[in-house]
């Protein structure tokens, strides 16, 4: 049997196991709950993205002590179909989706997708035990904690059901000019996040420039609200 076979059977059978699950759930009276589960994902396209740094400081089994690995970041384009479940009911979606995921040769991966083509990746490795992935996308930053092992199914689910694990969405298109951030991809603003740091939760400060000005514009975050250090 085909390893392409293989694959489609166990898809089909956990598509079979969540339908069954959630319809259970329902005849139960329990709380509605959504979920995808892939029926088909066709690669269209894919591109390596360089990262500088490349690295992470993660703890890769419980017990042990953090240790520090490579990491690369892989772009992929997919046509996708899948199964998706609300309040119960079962329906095909079909449609195109980016991934992005960071892998490494250390049992590690993470992953989010998006409708959008991202840009401006950028790792902020071991801050404070965190390790932040910084991306733009439109004329946002976005930022995810990318510690937890996080797999291209599991992220693809959160997404559908909107488990975001950003950790911080910086609308710099609403605080600055999109002049200083031209790019040559009108897809997203040309924007380098120079450093991020949370002081508490909810409570950011993030540096940007853009790609050929040595201006410097400190975004801060107080309880969520966003605004421009003059």
């Amino acid at each position: 049997m085909s390893r392409n076979l293989v694959v489609a059977g166990v898809i089909v059978a956990g598509a079979l196991g969540v339908w069954l699950a959630l319809n259970a759930g329902a005849e139960q009276g329990a709380a509605a709950i959504q979920a995808v589960v892939p029926l088909e994902l066709t690669p269209l396209w894919r591109r390596a993205i360089p990262l500088d740094p490349d690295r992470l400081t993660i703890m890769l089994a419980r017990g042990e002590e953090a240790q520090q690995i490579s990491v690369a970041l892989r772009a992929t384009t997919y046509r996708c179909r899948l199964l998706e479940v609300r309040e119960g009911e079962p329906g095909e979606w079909h449609g195109r989706l980016h991934c992005y995921e960071l892998d490494s040769d250390a049992p590690y991966t993470w992953a989010v997708w998006s409708p959008f083509v991202l840009g401006m990746f950028r790792l902020f490795p071991d801050q404070g035990g965190q390790n932040y992935l910084a991306w733009v996308s439109g004329s946002n930053v976005e930022i995810a904690e990318v510690s937890q092992p996080r797999d291209r199914c599991v992220a693809l689910n959160e997404y559908f059901v909107r488990e975001h694990r950003r950790v911080a969405f910086v609308p710099v298109g609403e605080l600055l000019p999109m002049r200083p951030f031209l790019s040559p991809n009108p897809q997203y603003w040309a924007i380098r996040v120079l450093s991020i740091a949370e002081h508490q939760p909810g409570n950011w400060t993030v540096k940007i420039s853009g790609p050929d000005s040595p201006e410097v514009y400190t975004l801060i975050s107080e309880n969520g609200q966003w605004r421009r250090q003059e």
